[in-house]
């Protein structure tokens, strides 16, 4: 979830350079040695921190085409965002610890994550130039983690009460 909705707000702050999307100093860098006329195609240039994506695609000025953007985030993104870059990262970045992970509440953290893939990949206009059959898979996939999300979610994100009046 979190490559897929990484990849999203890339694509999205791309705007024909793709600068929006690297850390400052790496943008700035690729500008200087562009205006120099020198080999800014040999930098090697990072993309910008998960959460200061995140930032960027709720501001307007991240976008110059009408209807691109931004992201139309409420609180529960917020924390949603946060929480699935806590939950990567202390994954990739593994230390040797005890870790079980209760699946209540994860569902409804991907469930807010995944808005970020549907805004921008058809409720958008930022991202530009993508098969349209790629599109349709998109839309069949987000559907299909949805229904299942939400399975996972009365299962076990819900007390038991609530799972009684919904089945």
């Amino acid at each position: 979830m979190h490559n897929a909705v990484q990849g999203f707000m890339v694509l999205a702050l791309w705007n024909g350079n793709g600068l929006l999307s690297l850390r400052a100093d790496d943008a700035a860098a690729w500008v200087e040695a562009y205006k120099k006329g020198g080999e800014y195609h040999l930098l090697k240039l990072r993309l910008d921190g998960f959460l200061s994506l995140y930032k960027k695609i709720k501001m307007q000025s991240s976008f110059s085409t009408i209807g691109a953007g931004p992201f139309p985030a409420k609180p529960a993104h917020g924390k949603s965002m946060n929480m699935l870059n806590r939950f990567r990262n202390e994954f990739i970045h593994f230390t040797p610890k005890g870790r079980s992970l209760q699946l209540s509440g994860l569902p409804q953290i991907c469930m807010d994550t995944l808005e970020v893939v549907e805004f921008f990949g058809w409720n958008s206009t930022a991202i530009q130039g993508h098969d349209e059959g790629h599109v349709e898979r998109a839309k069949r996939a987000v559907d299909c983690l949805r229904r299942s999300l939400m399975a996972l979610n009365i299962e076990y994100g819900l007390p038991a009460k609530q799972k009684k009046a919904i089945r």
